[in-house]
């Protein structure tokens, strides 16, 4: 499974969110059709989640021995390290020292 990437970009400036996706399982397990259900997180977010599910591959789910297509929900955090928000908080608070620096 292809794990999704937290974008460097949003690690720098400090972005965390959830992304939720309804996605279409299809009947050989492919993910055809996915889509983000929540519209406020960062969209940075949402195209690295969609990413890598849309690349992941499911056990096909069965009807009487038969394949077929379900729907689902699959959320997706993308959170911080505290050592990654102590950097991102610290580059905050020094960003207006200039050279009077940190005590």
């Amino acid at each position: 499974m292809v794990r999704p990437t937290h974008p460097p970009e949003c690690k720098a400036e400090g972005v965390e969110g959830t992304v939720l996706l309804r996605a279409v399982i299809g009947r050989e397990g492919s993910v055809p059709n996915l889509e983000p259900l929540n519209q406020l997180v960062n969209s940075r977010l949402v195209r690295a989640a969609m990413d890598a599910v849309s690349q992941w591959r499911y056990k096909p789910a069965l009807l009487n021995a038969v394949p077929v297509e379900v729907v689902s929900q699959i959320e997706v955090n993308f959170t911080l390290a505290p050592a990654d928000a102590m950097q991102k908080w610290t580059r905050v608070l020094g960003a207006g020292l200039g050279a009077a620096g940190f005590v």
